[in-house]
């Protein structure tokens, strides 16, 4: 197997987070199969021992100036020589040398943003990162505050960002804490810069000290541009015997092992490493109220926060956490607990490695996909959209769905599963803002696929996609045949598959009318059909006893309770053979229901028809039937029900109509009969009622096309290879 090449990007070696995240990275990919290249052009080279320890190639590039063809081409030409598969920079000036100078060498590249402070201070960098966005493969947020504002400030399509925070080597069980001695030390871990805001830390300190409590000592690990005023300081407020300044440390985690508190009051951070490497020593944490901050620690519960503008109050918090040796101890645990969980290298590595192979296997991989739906309610094809969806989920393919109406059933469903849902509540084409609501998910979500489930969700689609060029598929599907559409509606379709790459048809029957209604080339049009789970994929713990209804034979249709489902007729042909001790299952609801009762009741079927109302699960009723029937009239385009049916073995009765007779074949797995003929409907079901040898025939014929042709599994390849871009 091929070593992968990765190169990191980096503006020094000194001691700062970023170059600690990039040592962390490469220790953690130990024995593994790559090679690492850190590049760099700047600094005292502190950590160049570390890296040469670990087997990284080191590159020091004496660039004069970064923005100049010199440097970039400099660049390019180490990254082609040295065959490099993979960007991994850091910082901005890193991330501006790997966008120039990885162009059209076909070198995957991320960005690691550190920061969040340079989002607020400069509009320029914001414009900066989303035009890079276009070039990176990712941008990794080590915070969720970075994850925000790439998202919202600099526009960066979601798909791009993803927010893995920075980590520590936490040992597997809670570390031994020393006991609070008279003498309390304070450390704290970080540049000495105005950012870490080390004057307040130490009035702070002063405060505390003249107010509540003198015997202790702050130890403040780290150097730069601001120690001389920081000793100033110091001086002033007469504070030399009780805060040090100690410099730089190679180790800043085995010092902070050897304290009773980390302290911390920094204006912003992007996810402080010092903080989470204090967690996993299980020494409590007290910092300032900033966002990174709370990321880690829960204040009051895993560590104390303070707010920067009140020095009175942030003392007194101090002194009440630093006096409660036991909420010392509780919070201590709690925070290494949480910490653990959310910061160990254990997890957050393989978060790591799997972004890397994603985009070194990107070629390989299966685009994100944007489904948008009308509606989501309970019926057949929004079950099956349902658990395509879900499976799609579970395969960490990347989905979003739109809703344009209203939910329903299955949309909260999906969002139990954990599914992106958005509901749209858009309704009118012509209406530029229900468009631009849909033109932005396009834009924040930037999906490879589009998938639409209707003419009406096709077309809004089509119309968004206008202002959004970048969709690599548009595919719609037709789920049925529209005999109402009028002349105009047929037009509309035809202007609409001008701008469709693929149809998908639930079924031949569906595929043929559209292309002749529409006159397009039946090519452009594939029919994939909506795939059951049948018998094997029905996991009901509450299987009732079919022997319970003492019957001789079970007969049942699920359907929404319509007139175009033909379930009067059904009950009519029933009423033929009253006297027998049959039994017909009713699954299924609508406006219909009542009046179908009624009927029921009329023909004197009251105790031999068992109304149910709407199944979630088609297998809680099809597991009690001998055979199964459904009566559609006109439009049937496919039924997802007789495909299910057919997934339990059970021979088939239905209308010759649409797509049923893509599914029951007359005398084979089933019996068909010409569109409202209740004598046919009455003769198929006494027929199997009957020849119990005949039916278990056709019952296994049933299960043989469904594994053939209608199971859940060959749909769903069928859809992913039309999905592959």
């Amino acid at each position: 197997m091929k070593r992968i090449k990765i190169a990191f990007l980096i503006p020094s070696l000194d001691l700062g987070g970023a170059e600690k995240y990039i040592l962390k990275i490469i220790k953690k990919y130990e024995g593994r199969k790559a090679d690492f290249y850190v590049c760099y052009w700047s600094g005292q080279d502190i950590l160049k021992k570390e890296f040469e320890t670990l087997g990284a190639h080191l590159f020091r590039f004496e660039f004069k100036k970064l923005k100049t063809l010199n440097t970039f081409f400099t660049l390019r030409k180490f990254l082609i020589d040295n065959k490099i598969d993979l960007i991994h920079s850091n910082l901005p000036d890193s991330d501006y040398l790997s966008f120039f100078s990885a162009f059209f060498t076909g070198i995957g590249r991320i960005s690691t943003v550190h920061s969040p402070l340079i989002f607020y201070e400069n509009k320029k960098i914001r414009f900066n990162y989303f035009i890079k966005s276009f070039f990176f493969d990712k941008f990794i947020c080590v915070s969720e505050e970075i994850f925000y504002l790439l998202r919202k400030k600099c526009m960066i399509a979601e798909n791009k960002l993803i927010m893995i925070p920075n980590f520590s080597d936490f040992p597997e069980v809670y570390p031994h804490v020393k006991k609070i001695n008279e003498k309390i030390v304070f450390k704290s871990v970080g540049r000495l810069h105005p950012i870490k805001n080390y004057d307040f830390l130490i009035d702070l300190f002063s405060l505390f000290s003249e107010k509540y409590f003198d015997k202790f000592e702050l130890h403040i690990i780290g150097e730069g541009e601001e120690r001389k005023k920081i000793e100033r300081k110091i001086k002033e407020k007469r504070m030399e015997n009780k805060i040090f300044l100690r410099g730089m440390s190679l180790n800043p985690k085995e010092e902070m092992s050897n304290c009773d508190f980390y302290i911390s009051s920094s204006k912003s951070e992007g996810l402080p490493t010092s903080v989470i490497e204090a967690v996993s020593c299980g020494v409590p944490c007290i910092l300032s109220d900033i966002s990174s901050h709370r990321q880690i620690i829960e204040d009051g519960i895993s560590g104390t926060l303070f707010d920067l503008k009140d020095l009175e109050t942030a003392c007194e918090k101090i002194f009440n956490f630093v006096k409660n040796k036991d909420l010392y101890l509780k919070m201590s645990h709690k925070a290494f607990e949480v910490g653990y969980k959310k910061f160990s290298s254990n997890f957050i590595f393989p978060r790591i490695n799997r972004i890397y192979k994603e985009i070194l296997s990107f070629k390989k991989r299966i685009p994100s996909v944007l489904y948008v739906v009308d509606n989501l309610g309970s019926g057949g094809l929004e079950r099956m959209f349902y658990l395509f969806s879900k499976r799609f989920f579970m395969e960490n393919i990347r989905l979003r769905i739109l809703c344009l109406n209203k939910g329903g059933y299955y949309f909260e469903k999906l969002i139990e599963n954990g599914i992106d849902c958005r509901l749209l509540s858009v309704n009118n084409i012509k209406n530029p803002f229900h468009l631009f609501k849909l033109w932005k998910e396009f834009f924040y979500f930037s999906p490879d696929i589009i998938h639409s489930h209707s003419p009406y969700s096709n077309g809004f689609s089509v119309a968004a996609c206008f202002f959004y060029p970048f969709v690599r598929k548009k595919i719609a599907k037709i789920p049925t045949i529209y005999p109402d559409f009028s002349r105009r509606d047929f037009i509309r379709e035809k202007i609409f598959s001008f701008f469709t790459d693929k149809y998908l048809a639930v079924s031949m029957f569906c595929a043929d009318w559209f292309s002749k209604k529409v006159k397009i080339d039946r090519k452009k049009i594939s029919v994939i059909y909506n795939g059951g789970l049948g018998l094997e994929g029905w996991r009901n713990s509450d299987k009732k006893n079919k022997e319970k209804f003492a019957a001789d034979f079970i007969f049942s249709t699920l359907a929404r309770l319509e007139k175009l489902k033909g379930v009067d007729d059904i009950l009519k042909a029933f009423s033929y053979y009253s006297d027998k001790n049959w039994i017909f299952l009713i699954g299924g609801d609508g406006s219909h229901r009542k009046e179908l009762e009624e009927i029921s009741n009329s023909l004197g079927l009251k105790s031999k028809v068992i109304f149910y109302g709407w199944v979630e699960e088609p297998g809680d009723i099809l597991h009690l039937s001998d055979a199964f029937i459904l009566n559609s009239k006109q439009r049937e385009g496919f039924s997802s029900a007789l495909s299910e049916a057919a997934g339990f073995g059970l021979p088939l009765i239905a209308s010759d109509v649409g797509g049923n007779k893509e599914i029951v074949f007359d005398g084979v797995n089933g019996i068909l009969y010409p569109e409202g003929d209740v004598k046919a409907i009455g003769n198929a079901i006494s027929f199997l009622a009957s020849n119990k040898e005949k039916r278990e025939t056709m019952g296994e014929n049933s299960l043989k096309f469904f594994k053939e042709k209608f199971s859940f599994e060959k749909s769903f390849t069928d859809i992913k290879k039309v999905y592959e871009v």
